[in-house]
């Protein structure tokens, strides 16, 4: 799959328009070479994104995970980018676990950086990604 059909789907499930389940199953599925340059993308965009130190714990809360799986000791402890960019050397066993971890990550610190851009942001990741024309849009410019 092309790095910008990733980047659409990850914000696809950021918005909910794929569900988390259906986004672990679409990722779960993927080879575990695939997973893993997935999961340095999301790691990316949800950096780009301003996650903090305070957005972790609720991030765990919601994916669904326990503050001891490693992923989760990682990000909770020392800087959060160097956290997560050591995160990504974990097992390929690890993996679904940091990307349920990431993507919730990412859901709160969006969320935050949506309401600075306001009414008229103009990111393509703000549209509205369950629109098939704003979808066309992207792909054409992109």
């Amino acid at each position: 799959m092309q790095t910008l059909d990733n980047e659409i789907k990850l914000n696809q499930i950021r918005q909910g328009v794929i569900v988390d389940a259906e986004g672990e199953a679409w990722f779960a599925g993927l080879e575990a070479a695939e997973q893993k340059s997935v999961l340095y993308q999301l790691n990316y965009i949800c950096m780009q994104a301003g996650p903090t130190p305070a957005d972790v714990l609720p991030a765990i809360e919601h994916a669904g995970l326990k503050p001891t799986f490693t992923p989760c000791v990682m990000l909770q402890h020392g800087k959060l980018r160097e956290a997560s960019s050591r995160a990504l050397q974990l097992p390929s066993a690890e993996y679904l676990k940091l990307f349920r971890l990431l993507m919730a990550l990412f859901k709160i610190a969006d969320q935050r950086r949506r309401e600075l851009c306001g009414t008229h942001c103009r990111h393509w990741w703000h549209q509205d990604l369950s629109n098939e024309e704003i979808l066309l849009s992207i792909r054409e410019q992109h």
